[in-house]
C-alpha cells in the first residue's frame, strides 16, 4: 500500500487522511480540514504574527522506491501541496508572520 495520492480510487489512502481529520480535530481548528484530507497537510496561526505549517513528507520518502515508484511516472506535485507551500509562505510574508515549518518525516535525513 501506498501512502500517496493516487487515482485509482480503489487503491486509495483517503480513508487514513478521513482519519487524521477526525482525530486532529482534537488540536486543529476545522478550517484546515480541507487540506488534512486531502493530504494530511495544514497550516494553523498560532498567535498574531505566528503561523505553523506542517508538511506531509511521504512524497519526498526515497528509501523505498516502490513506495514512490509513482513518482516515476509522474512528477507532479501531489495533492498540490508544494503549489499549498509557496501559497502559504507568500501569505505569510505579506501578513508579517513568522513561519515555523514541520515534518512528519525527516525528509530522508540521516
Amino acid at each position: 500500500m501506498t501512502l500517496f495520492p493516487i487515482e485509482n480510487p480503489d487503491s486509495s489512502i483517503s480513508w487514513l487522511y478521513d482519519e487524521l481529520d477526525v482525530q486532529w480535530k482534537k488540536w486543529l481548528p476545522s478550517s484546515v480540514s480541507n487540506t488534512v484530507r486531502r493530504g494530511a497537510f495544514y497550516s494553523v496561526l498560532i498567535r498574531p504574527g505566528f503561523r505553523l505549517i506542517s508538511l506531509n513528507m511521504n512524497y519526498c520518502n526515497n528509501k523505498n522506491w516502490q513506495d514512490n515508484l509513482w513518482l516515476l511516472l509522474n512528477s507532479t506535485d501531489p495533492a498540490t501541496e508544494l503549489q499549498w507551500f509557496i501559497y502559504e509562505l507568500q501569505s505569510a510574508e505579506f501578513n508579517g508572520e513568522k513561519v515555523h515549518v514541520i515534518v512528519n518525516n525527516s525528509a530522508n535525513l540521516p
